[in-house]
């Protein structure tokens, strides 16, 4: 949660100085910015819940590149077995893990 809140409030103002001492949006110092100029917390929130969705949404990416195989395996199963052979075992993870 502290991550998000970090890039919540570089997004927002990014000519700012920001650190974190726990997990909640009332844990932020700005060392820079006027108090005036700080987003609210509601703004901050909305960003939060913006980045988590986009993190959330790309889970499946996260996981096929995990799944993949090195790009030299990848090149020696399609030098060795073929172009269908290949694109069958990359659908395998593609399945695995769908969009």
């Amino acid at each position: 949660m502290s991550y998000f809140i970090i890039e919540a409030c570089k997004i927002l103002k990014p000519e700012a100085d920001v650190a974190i001492e726990g997990t909640l949006i009332s844990d932020i110092n700005w060392f820079n910015l006027p108090k005036s100029e700080q987003p609210s917390d509601a703004e901050i929130q909305t960003q939060i819940d913006k980045l988590t969705k986009e993190f959330n949404d790309s889970e499946y990416s996260r996981n096929r590149g995990a799944a993949y195989p090195n790009y030299a395996e990848q090149l020696d199963e399609i030098y060795h077995n073929g172009l269908e052979s290949w694109k069958a075992k990359i659908k395998t993870i593609k399945d695995k893990y769908p969009k």
